[in-house]
């Protein structure tokens, strides 16, 4: 019951994910092989990740620039 609701999961968020940024992997890839889908949200999790950090830093950078500033 757990995979079937993880492999669910899975699924929803699938569409989300942009194919042109990861060549190798396929979108029909993705719909036939359950590692496929693995990698599928590996790779989603980390774009996820690495656009809060980019997003931590800018925020950053403009605190900075005011604190200068002012």
């Amino acid at each position: 019951m757990e995979r079937l609701e993880a492999t669910s999961q899975i699924q929803s968020r699938l569409p989300s994910l942009s194919f042109s940024s990861f060549p190798r992997v396929t979108a029909k890839q993705c719909k036939e092989d359950l590692l496929a889908k693995l990698l599928c949200l590996i790779l989603l999790m980390f774009l996820h990740i690495f656009l809060l950090k980019i997003v931590k830093f800018v925020y950053l950078f403009i605190f900075v620039c005011l604190i200068t500033f002012i």
